[in-house]
């Protein structure tokens, strides 16, 4: 009779078809997330959408602190970022996004950048019509200001492939794609 409360068996990666057991070496699952090691290398699969990608890879520098730190905001914004930079984790690891991501990728890194440039020249063209009494001015300084909100918002959205859910120990959690997810 066999022992139910054995271990599992490690299985064999013979077991494996071969190009399942290369690709996920050093990657595993736990519920929705990938853990893996500092410097690890994902398969050439798209951490977004699983599609097959061949080329180049994209490595991540990622950051993350406890998420306790965040109340330290209300009490000053300063002292929330002090402590973060003192007690964050770093890690990195090197993915690889197919053609459809990597060019969402791109357009949000331009929204953020020269749409918030853009905003801010709108605000400062405000500020420099309430001198000659504009009623509008006002108003369009205000315009500026939420233009430049909104377009750091949605480029640091469109940007983002994965994201750190914990590190500890040279060990990654990280929320990545749902299908790639659901691949390991």
């Amino acid at each position: 009779m066999e022992n139910p409360y054995a271990p599992p068996k490690k299985i064999d990666d013979a077991v494996l078809p071969e190009h399942v057991a290369n690709d996920l070496v050093g990657l595993r699952r736990e519920g929705n997330f990938v853990v893996c090691a500092d410097n690890a290398e994902w398969p050439d699969r798209c951490a977004v959408c699983n599609q097959a990608v061949s080329g180049r890879k994209m490595t991540r520098k990622l950051f993350w602190h406890p998420g306790w730190i965040y109340l330290l905001f209300l009490v000053s914004w300063i002292l929330y970022l002090i402590v973060a930079l003192i007690v964050r984790k770093k890690g990195t690891i090197h993915i690889s996004v197919c053609e459809r991501h990597r060019k969402r990728r791109v357009m949000g890194i331009l929204i953020a950048s020269i749409g918030s440039l853009m905003c801010l020249l709108l605000a400062i063209i405000g500020a420099l019509m309430t001198d000659s009494g504009s009623p509008v001015s006002g108003a369009i300084v205000l315009i500026g200001i939420l233009g430049i909100v909104t377009c750091l918002i949605t480029g640091a959205l469109m940007i983002r492939v994965v994201t750190p859910i914990k590190i500890a120990d040279n060990t990654l959690w990280i929320k990545a794609g749902n299908a790639f997810t659901d691949s390991i």
